[in-house]
């Protein structure tokens, strides 16, 4: 199991707070979107956080492969978005 955690331990309430730990400890690995949040759950969760099952996945596009179009109604068309516009 992955757990993925995308809120922050300090604004999250008490049951969601024991949810969190409780994934996290039954987890392979827990994904998180920053180094900060992986550091803030080590602080929370002081011994009973595992610093070798977080992983880091930040958000991001890859502009390698996704480049801006040169004609967005063009696209928008395509997609079937135009009246959403």
């Amino acid at each position: 199991m992955i757990a993925v955690d995308h809120t922050s331990n300090r604004v999250k309430a008490r049951g969601d707070w024991a949810r969190a730990l409780a994934a996290h400890w039954l987890a392979e690995r827990t994904v998180v979107l920053t180094p900060v949040h992986g550091r803030e759950m080590q602080d929370a969760w002081g011994l009973l956080a595992r610093p070798e099952r977080v992983s880091v996945i930040g958000n991001g596009i890859d502009l390698r492969r996704f480049r801006a179009v040169a004609r967005p109604a063009t696209a928008r068309r395509t997609l079937g978005m135009h009246s959403r516009f």
